[in-house]
């Protein structure tokens, strides 16, 4: 066994037992490169990806989060989480997507999930398979510093939640969400394009907040969701959400629906 060595703050992997895993203790990740030779990747508790450093995590990489929080900080103290305040770079392919997801069991909420911080100078995610969050993606990131592509998210609470920004969701297949699939809280807005959002026990995609925000949904597929396909709720200023070329079939509530609050359109 191999323990893992700790220099100037910065955390290293800790490269554990015969066949292979590398377990990560929790902490700050200075740059560095995940690839599948080291597979699984165990994350004992949050790790921040910190200002000025990129993780890079190659294609057919595996990233497992305990059931618990070693480090007990970050947003949700008793799950483990990932926080981008630098760079992400996900970079798997069709036949070989990173897969994050908990390290045992397979129920939704058990660790907390991809934070793309405010601070994140990028966090692009390809070809990634995600699972068993509480939100899978929560990015309060500005622009476009989020880019998620080709990705499935199952089996979380929230797919991707969008807090700030503007990022474009390309292609994402998103099903089992038991809250939203995605949520867009303004005066964040998002292009959503090419998606399947499917078989969510909750709403499809939610638009709410309390700000002005104009956000697109293009060539989607939104079918057999037991809550509303798209779910406007602004609660002041006017959200305005267009839906072009797109798929609504078999909802168990509306396709589109609008719940504004007094004052909000």
């Amino acid at each position: 066994m191999r323990s893992f060595i700790a220099r100037s703050g910065w955390l290293l992997a800790a490269l554990v037992g015969a066949a292979g895993a590398t377990t990560i203790p929790g902490g700050n990740i200075p740059t560095q490169t995940w690839t599948s030779a080291g597979n699984p990747y165990i994350v004992l508790g949050d790790i921040t990806v910190v200002s000025g450093a990129t993780l890079t995590i190659q294609a057919g990489t595996v990233v497992q989060f305990a059931i618990s929080d070693g480090q007990a900080q970050g947003i949700d103290t008793s799950r483990a989480e990932l926080t981008v305040r630098g760079a992400l770079s996900v970079n798997g392919t069709a036949a070989s997507p990173v897969q994050f997801l908990a390290q045992s069991g397979t129920l939704a909420n058990t660790w907390y999930g991809i934070v793309v911080d405010a601070t994140a100078t990028s966090a692009v995610i390809n070809f990634a398979d995600i699972r068993h969050a509480v939100q899978a993606v929560r990015s309060s990131a500005p622009g476009n510093v989020l880019q998620a592509a080709s990705t499935a998210i199952s089996f979380s609470g929230t797919g991707v939640n969008v807090l700030a920004g503007a990022p474009t969701l390309l292609g994402l297949d998103i099903s089992n969400q038991n809250i939203a699939a995605i949520q867009v809280v303004s005066p964040a807005s998002a292009t959503i394009q090419n998606c399947i959002v499917r078989s969510n026990p909750g709403n499809a995609i939610v638009f709410s907040g309390a700000a002005t925000a104009t956000s697109a949904v293009t060539g989607t597929i939104i079918r057999n969701n037991l809550g509303h396909a798209v779910l406007l709720q602004p609660s002041g200023g006017s959200i305005t959400v267009s839906v072009d070329q797109s798929t609504i079939q078999a909802n168990s509530l509306s396709g589109v629906r609008v719940e504004a609050a007094a004052g909000a359109t």
